[in-house]
Order: C-alpha cells, then structure tokens, then sequence
C-alpha cells in the first residue's frame, strides 16, 4: 500500500501493537522516499513528518516541516486509553498546546 494517511495510521497501530514488520516496512517507505523526487516527497509528507527527525527534513528540503516538529507540533494525536469507563488521557504536548492557547485567548 502506498498510501500517505494509510500509512501513517497503519504505523500507529503497528507501533501501539509492537508489530515489528509492519513499523519496519513503513519506516523503510519512509526512507526510500529521501531519494525521491520533490513531488513524491509532498504527496508523502505526513509520512515523512512522522517518520524523518528534523535534521533529516531539513537536509532533504522540508524546512518548514522541521520548524514544526522542532516546535514539536503534531497532527496526529492518538489518544492513550485508559480502562474501559475512564476517559482518553489527551496527548501531553496537545494538552499543554490547548492550555497556552486557551490563556492567550482568554477562553
């Protein structure tokens, strides 16, 4: 499958689920992707957000994309679940990106 989203959320699952074969697939796409061209990169984007460290963006063009993980900016948060009756426990980085947001807004 070659499929951005499909791909990101596949490496979520296999990463809560400790399914080593398919985390290594999809970061082995990831990596493969390096040597692409800028639009296989951009239509990959995602995937390499989540996958590539900053310095890797950015020594591959994707500047903007290692300002915002090097804010630690994330759009995709899954949230932990506790014990069935329990609410999710958010995402601490999202949690902490609400909070700001909140009092900077006076909400």
């Amino acid at each position: 499958m070659d499929d951005c989203i499909a791909n990101v959320l596949l490496l979520e699952y296999a990463t809560k689920h400790s399914r080593k074969k398919v985390m290594s697939a999809i970061k082995n796409r990831a990596k493969e992707i390096k040597s692409a061209d800028a639009r296989e990169k951009d239509k990959n984007w995602l995937l390499i957000y989540q996958v590539w460290s900053k310095k890797e963006l950015q020594g591959n063009g994707q500047v903007f994309l290692a300002e915002l993980k090097n804010m630690g900016f994330q759009f995709l948060a899954i949230p932990i679940q506790k014990p069935t009756g329990e609410k999710p426990i958010e995402n601490e980085v999202n949690a902490q990106n609400e909070t700001q947001l909140t009092q900077s807004t006076g909400a």
